[in-house]
C-alpha cells in the first residue's frame, strides 16, 4: 500500500480522489523538473566558471 506523507500525516495513496491524485501526480512533474533544473544550473555555473577563466587567460597582461 503505497503511501504519501504531506505534514506529518501519511495518506494512502490508493484511497485518494481522483482530484487528489492528479494533483500528486503534478508535485511529481513539478519535483521532477526542479530537479532537473538545479543539474542544469550546476552545469551552467561550471560552464560559466571555465569561460570567465578562460577569458581572464586571454585578456592583455599588465
Amino acid at each position: 500500500m503505497p503511501e504519501i506523507k504531506i505534514d506529518d500525516v501519511a495518506y494512502d495513496i490508493e484511497s485518494l480522489s481522483a482530484e487528489a491524485k492528479a494533483q500528486l501526480r503534478n508535485l511529481r512533474v513539478c519535483d521532477a523538473k526542479i530537479q532537473q533544473l538545479r543539474i542544469e544550473i550546476g552545469l551552467l555555473q561550471t560552464a560559466r566558471k571555465v569561460f570567465a577563466d578562460t577569458l581572464k587567460s586571454q585578456l592583455p597582461k599588465e
